[in-house]
């Protein structure tokens, strides 16, 4: 976690102590301090982002290979602060919204950042956070317990009024290496040539899928025809009879005698 004062100060003593591999692609991920959201009384998004532009810039010139993962802010109008100061919670939200949004602009921009939706994320835990393990999402464990209750603290989202429990770290570790994950489904490979000669089964059932087939789309083709035959074929039948009926003038001429005279 980065404040804008210090997150020069975190990336050199990281690369001091830690030897990054020049072959591989190695992730940063920067999570912006809250201090720096909140104790501001005017906050500078713009200079704030400024900043936040040069480091990674920096991180990428001596990482070329890597990539950064920037993470949104939380929905802290839910914190139990500013849940008691409710004459603030609107502004925070709003600042939180607006840095959110320049984040994933900034990750839209380079192909080598990507943006991580936190508050989304939080949003969904609030809503229903027995699917994270978590039971209390409206108080501050350290405000309930004091360190004298058997509550464990991961039962808790929040660990005092701003900053989460471990909990909430967790959360966004599992959401994050969910997306990281291949996709199961995949595309069928090819059968390799038989050595032996023999067909394989993958082979076989396609034949049998094609000549399958082949039968049905001639019988539809049939069956089309035969119709074809048998309307025009009725129809015959209906003008047969609508002529020969009783009464008709074709029937009259037909039963008229005839008289025909010697040549």
């Amino acid at each position: 976690m980065a404040t804008r004062s210090n997150l020069a100060k975190q990336w050199n003593l990281a690369t001091s102590e830690v030897t990054l591999p020049k072959d591989g692609k190695n992730t940063h991920a920067i999570l912006a301090g809250i201090t720096d959201i909140i104790e501001f009384e005017k906050f500078d998004t713009t200079a704030w982002l400024k900043c936040l532009k040069q480091h990674t810039s920096s991180i990428l010139e001596s990482d070329p290979n890597g990539n950064v993962l920037l993470l949104g802010i939380p929905p802290l109008e839910f914190a139990p602060f500013y849940k008691n100061h409710t004459d603030q919670s609107s502004e925070i939200k709003q600042r939180v919204m607006e840095i959110n949004a320049a984040l994933e602009d900034m990750s839209n921009d380079n192909s080598k950042l990507t943006f991580f939706d936190t508050y989304g994320l939080f949003s969904d835990v609030l809503g229903d956070p027995s699917q994270f393990n978590i039971k209390h999402v409206d108080e501050a464990y350290w405000d309930v317990c004091q360190g004298q209750c058997l509550d464990s603290i991961d039962s808790y989202l929040w660990w005092d009024k701003i900053h989460m429990t471990g909990a909430g770290h967790k959360a966004m570790a599992n959401a994050i290496l969910a997306k990281q994950q291949p996709s199961e489904t995949s595309s069928r490979p090819l059968p390799l040539p038989s050595s032996t000669g023999q067909s394989t089964t993958t082979e076989q059932s396609s034949t049998t899928e094609q000549h399958s087939t082949v039968p049905d789309d001639v019988s539809n083709g049939d069956h089309v025809q035969y119709a074809s035959w048998l309307v025009l074929f009725g129809l015959f039948v209906g003008l047969a009879i609508f002529v020969m009926r009783p009464g008709s003038q074709f029937r009259r001429w037909l039963d008229k005698p005839r008289h025909y005279s010697p040549v």
